[in-house]
């Protein structure tokens, strides 16, 4: 064996990749950094601290493409430089000059698959965790700047005079554990409606914000518990107290999520036993529990028509309905009057139900929405009433409103508080049975999880075999790399490289493609893993032909 020969082939070949993959690593990771902080997620504080996250995940990427760099630089040399004729002058074949490239390439396909099984999901956590703790620090450092802070994705803007990070609190009770606490002093939360406008604002002079999330989930989500409350609805004028008031929970979008791009061998195992560890899965059982929740809803009110009562969100709420008639509206209950029969809602303050309410509403439709969340286990409703006639208390002529609506009610007698906590394949079981099986509503939210799960499915599938396939290319661009450079001994250096990095582009190409045929929900699973190892197929072939072209001269 020619070791002398090996071992200056190696320390060529490893001195150009690490050079070249350390120079892509750190140009991927600064310009993965653009966006999140282009969008405000993340400070300039953080920006290296990000990096130093992200720069493994991309190592996938850049490995491939270094690989190649450093075999076409390393063997155009010693082909322009005689060396490749001179081995083969003294009796060493071309399988035996390329060996060093072979053996490199099975260490960087056996890394390559550890890094994308193990490293690279943690590292990704890590750069998650960044950006969704620099979430709360610019809500924080905004809010002591006196400027409102809109939540991305949400409905809620907050205002405070001053806010404080603290260490967050234990939490026996609650379903998820806290994660970060911050203590706001003179706040006005507004929650707003599609287009921006104010639909109410309830301002406190002291209100925490707990942030609870899951190791395991990587949700996060926000509630704010308001001391003291004054809540204001400019669309009706009522203005309400209370000595303790929450509003929320308000979910923080997570960069990555539980994608299974971003999960680990052992966590794609464990998604593949229990699916409702996925968001998206989890989002599917919440809105089956919903749409069940509203047929359950649906079908109390045709019981108990004229004194249906619900609970508000603050304490002694009561809102006592009469609903003449309910049908199902897509995903919402619509609800609608009769001749001398208007919806008609009666608000109670002080928790009871009798005498004369505080404000009474009439009118002719209403929509009834029904939500679930992963902070409660009771489901809320939302009613928003149609042109609307508002009576306060004591008479008067009453009040035209075109819109009047009610939030995050209850009504603990009716509603199953224990849907969305029940695995995927109990909560269609009971979906199809006869309770719910006539409902439009939930066989179409039976369809969506169902549809999600199949797509969970495919996706891990998927992901094991584009790591696979990702890794075994890496050791077939270093192996064509050298072999193009041989072959086209005497062309420019660009040229060659120009071939291997084409191939490597259509490869990858290839690759994701077939990811994302197997991933969908249309094709065949089959078809999509035969796309996906396609690429190294492509690969294979140039390959072949290229060393027989070149073994010949």
């Amino acid at each position: 064996m020619p070791w002398t020969l090996y071992k200056y082939i190696l320390r060529e070949l490893i001195k150009l990749l690490a050079l070249t993959t350390v120079v892509l690593v750190i140009v991927m990771s600064f310009a993965a950094a653009v966006q999140p902080m282009s969008d405000g997620k993340l400070s300039a504080s953080l920006l290296v601290k990000f990096v130093m996250f992200i720069a493994p995940t991309v190592l996938g990427f850049a490995l491939p493409f270094a690989g190649a760099f450093a075999t076409t630089l390393v063997f155009i040399r010693m082909a322009s430089d005689n060396e490749i004729l001179a081995c083969s002058a003294s009796g060493i074949s071309y399988m035996r000059v390329l060996a060093p490239v072979v053996a490199l390439g099975l260490v960087l396909t056996g890394g390559m698959m550890y890094l994308s099984n193990y490293v690279v999901p943690s590292f990704h956590r890590m750069a998650e965790r960044t950006l969704q703790s620099n979430v709360i620090s610019a809500l924080v450092t905004q809010l002591n700047q006196q400027q409102a802070f809109q939540f991305p994705g949400e409905d809620i803007v907050v205002y405070a005079d001053s806010a404080v990070e603290f260490a967050p609190l234990p939490t026996p009770d609650s379903v998820l554990p806290m994660t970060q606490l911050v203590q706001l002093k003179g706040i006005v939360v507004g929650e707003t409606d599609g287009d921006g406008r104010i639909l109410q604002d309830t301002t406190a002079s002291n209100a925490v914000l707990h942030i609870y999330g899951s190791s395991e989930t990587e949700d996060s989500w926000g509630v704010f518990e308001l001391e003291d409350a004054v809540r204001n609805s400019p669309a009706t004028g009522v203005m309400m107290s209370s000595g303790f008031f929450k509003i929320g929970p308000v979910k923080l979008e997570s960069p990555f999520g539980d994608d299974p791009a971003f999960l680990s061998a052992k966590d794609l195992r464990k998604y593949e036993r229990e699916p409702e560890r996925s968001s998206q899965i989890r989002t599917r059982i919440q809105g089956l529990a919903s749409a069940m929740a509203t047929e359950s809803l649906r079908k109390a009110f045709v019981v108990v028509k004229d004194r249906a009562v619900l609970h508000g969100a603050l304490d002694g709420d009561r809102y006592v309905l009469s609903v003449p008639s309910v049908e199902e509206d897509g995903e919402m209950l619509r609800l609608s009057s009769q001749i001398d029969r208007p919806i008609r809602v009666e608000y109670f303050s002080n928790g009871l139900i009798e005498g004369t309410p505080s404000r009474s509403y009439e009118a002719d439709s209403a929509l009834v929405r029904v939500r679930t969340n992963a902070l409660t286990l009771e489901p809320s409703i939302d009613i928003v009433l149609n042109d609307v006639q508002v009576s306060a208390v004591g008479g008067g002529p009453a009040i035209g409103n075109p819109t009047v609506r009610f939030r995050q009610l209850t009504w603990p007698e009716f509603l199953p508080a224990d849907l969305k906590e029940r695995r995927a394949a109990e909560l269609l079981a009971e979906a199809g049975g006869e309770e719910y099986g006539a409902s439009k509503s939930v066989g179409y939210a039976v369809n969506l999880l169902e549809k999600s799960l199949i797509i969970l499915r495919r996706n891990i599938v998927g992901q094991r075999h584009e790591r696979a396939a990702s890794a075994v290319s890496c050791s077939l661009l270093l192996l064509l790399g050298s072999v193009l450079s041989i072959r086209l001994n005497g062309q420019s250096p660009l040229v060659v490289y120009f071939w291997s990095f084409l191939l490597a582009i259509v490869t990858l190409i290839i690759i994701n493609s077939g990811l994302n045929l197997a991933a969908g929900s249309k094709g065949s699973l089959v078809v999509g893993m035969s796309v996906v190892w396609s690429g190294n197929a492509l690969l294979l072939v140039v390959l072949v032909l290229s060393y027989l072209k070149m073994s010949r001269n």
